[in-house]
Formats: structure tokens, sequence, C-alpha cells
């Protein structure tokens, strides 16, 4: 007789180890933040997403 596979717990187990992974790597670079806050220039007027100081310091806020 033939197994049938769940191809779902695969997928699960498959996105669980490579979100944990994702989320050691940032969690072991704490220092990133603070390297790019410093190396920003002066932000001009964009339209959409861009870094502000509040948002440099929501990111530090999150490494902690």
């Amino acid at each position: 007789m033939k197994q049938s596979v769940d191809t779902k717990r695969r997928k699960f187990m498959r996105d669980s180890i490579s979100a944990s992974v994702s989320v050691a790597v940032v969690a072991s670079v704490p220092g990133s933040v603070v390297a790019m806050e410093e190396e920003t220039p002066e932000i001009k007027q964009q339209q959409g997403y861009h870094l502000s100081n509040h948002i440099l310091d929501y990111y530090k806020s999150a490494v902690s």
C-alpha cells in the first residue's frame, strides 16, 4: 500500500524554519540599524516610503 505525503505539513515546516533563521540573523546584527543611521544623509521630500529619523528610531527600538 502506498502512503500519501502530507505536503501541507512539509510546507509549514519549511516556512517555519525559514522564518526562524531570518529572525536569528536579524537578532545577531543589532548594530546594522545604527550604522545605517550614520550613513544616511539628509532626506529630501520623497513620495512613498522613505527613511526618516522617526522610522530609524522605531527600527532601533525594535532591535533591542
